[in-house]
């Protein structure tokens, strides 16, 4: 800012920026070059959850402009800091590794939420207590093969820990790393992308009605795990048999309704459930043109189906076992008329 042709005197210099004015005395009796700080802070409330979409704690931040940092550390997973406006590039760490980089302009209050390349740690033990329920299932199966129906429910039971902890669906680019994910725990849609400016994902925001349809799947895939629990609890074989009703059931509609939901976004945005093709790709500040990718429904989708499968086959097993015991009743009722028949004949 430059002022010329002034006269030696007494000024006041007044500046104004939006809601903000100070004002400066100025005594000028020659040149000068005054330099002014403008006391312009904006408050930034970033909350930092790991790639499964959990939040996180004991992360650190720091906003970079030019060659001045600004450290952060957050407080209960969120980081909370008031910064002048300007370009900064934002860096998140947890413990030394970085998890997050980020371009991000300060020109106002601001609020978000970040995504993290940090694996969550729910995922991870749902994901590993299926897959060691699983092995264990099977090394039982091989020496105590008489229990199928016990080693069919736990196999059903590692499928479905095995669908919360992965996606159901999946775009993933083949060009550049470039993720979009749904989740049904937490549900959520989440996008991730690592380029050289950008490192970091966002939570995408979706109809309502979507996130609620995410949650009713939830409901449904514990009620079908309780099911098949409670299912091998009761000798009643009805009571078995409802049991197992209930569960695949839940599963059915589960399936259905995700299905049906998923197919409704995706026809407005990439086309179609699954399929492959140029997509228009932006997370956080980070927007790609013609990015090939390809998409469809994923491990925690499939896991569900599969452990549909395997509550008709034991569905089936209890049928064929109640034949089986309704005509060993009938054999022998059979074998007492006939011997009632020869004790009367012989008298």
């Amino acid at each position: 800012m430059f002022f010329c042709n002034l006269y030696p005197s007494n000024y006041t210099l007044k500046l104004t920026y939006r809601n903000y004015t100070i004002e400066r005395n100025v005594l000028l009796n020659s040149d000068k070059n005054l330099e002014i700080d403008f006391p312009v802070t904006h408050g930034v409330e970033i909350r930092v959850e790991d790639y499964g979409a959990f939040d996180m704690h004991n992360v650190r931040a720091i906003f970079t402009r030019g060659n001045k940092e600004v450290p952060i550390s957050s407080r209960n997973g969120v980081i909370i800091a008031r910064i002048p406006p300007g370009n900064y590039v934002a860096t998140f760490l947890h413990g030394d590794r970085i998890i997050a980089r980020f371009s991000m302009n300060v020109y106002g209050e601001m609020s978000r939420v970040i995504i993290s390349s940090e694996e969550s740690v729910v995922h991870a033990f749902l994901y590993y207590s299926g897959m060691i329920l699983l092995i264990a299932d099977i090394l039982l199966f091989m020496f105590w093969k008489r229990q199928i129906k016990i080693f069919l429910s736990a196999s059903v039971i590692s499928m479905l820990l095995l669908s919360l902890s992965l996606p159901w669906w999946l775009l993933s680019g083949d060009s550049i790393k470039a993720v979009t994910k749904v989740t049904i725990f937490p549900p959520a849609i989440t996008s991730f992308i690592s380029t050289t400016s950008t490192y970091g994902g966002e939570i995408n925001t979706v109809p309502s009605i979507i996130i609620q349809v995410f949650t009713i799947t939830l409901y449904l895939i514990i009620l079908s795990m309780l099911a098949v629990i409670l299912s091998n609890l009761f000798k009643s074989r009805k009571k078995r048999m409802v049991l197992l009703f209930v569960s695949l059931l839940s599963l059915i509609i589960s399936t259905i309704l995700f299905s049906y939901f998923v197919s409704q976004l995706t026809s407005a945005g990439v086309g179609s459930f699954y399929g492959e093709g140029e997509v228009d790709v932006s997370v956080l500040n980070e927007q790609m043109e013609n990015v090939i990718c390809s998409w469809g429904p994923y491990h925690g989708f499939f896991a569900t189906i599969f452990a549909s499968i395997l509550i008709i086959l034991i569905c089936l097993m209890e049928v064929m076992e109640k034949g089986a015991t309704d005509e060993k009743k009938s054999l022998c009722i059979m074998g007492v008329y006939r011997k009632e028949a020869y004790i009367n004949g012989r008298a």
